[in-house]
């Protein structure tokens, strides 16, 4: 065994063990540093593409409450919503025999909406 060849190869190792683990800190540092930076900078604001907005529908300046037909001859209706000009209200309708059926008025006629109801 040659002793000179194995303190040469141990002393090769050991730099080469070295240098990857200076490497290995230089390159961690240097993440570290860099994601500090991009922290703490500044955010540049982008400009303003969109195109205004349309203009929003003026409501009815006065109300008239009236009874809608509920439909199918149900024996009652329930509103629950509507949109702001007064044309579509969305609902429900009771049944004789019992349940609840989706609705839609459009202009003080109601129709039926079917709904699909999926049970597992």
């Amino acid at each position: 065994m040659d002793v000179d060849l194995a303190i040469t190869t141990a002393r090769r190792k050991r730099a080469v063990r070295n240098s990857g683990l200076a490497g290995a800190a230089a390159l961690t540092l240097a993440a570290v540093a860099g994601g500090a930076l991009m922290i703490n900078r500044p955010v540049e604001k982008a400009e303003r593409t969109a195109e205004p907005a349309a203009a929003p529908v003026t409501p009815p300046t006065s109300r008239t409450v009236e009874q809608l037909p509920a439909p199918d001859g149900a024996p009652s209706a329930l509103i629950s919503g509507g949109d702001p000009a007064g044309k579509y209200f969305v609902g429900r309708s009771s049944s004789r025999v019992g349940g609840y059926q989706a609705v839609i008025w459009h202009d003080g006629a109601g129709t039926a909406v079917p709904v699909v109801w999926h049970c597992r």
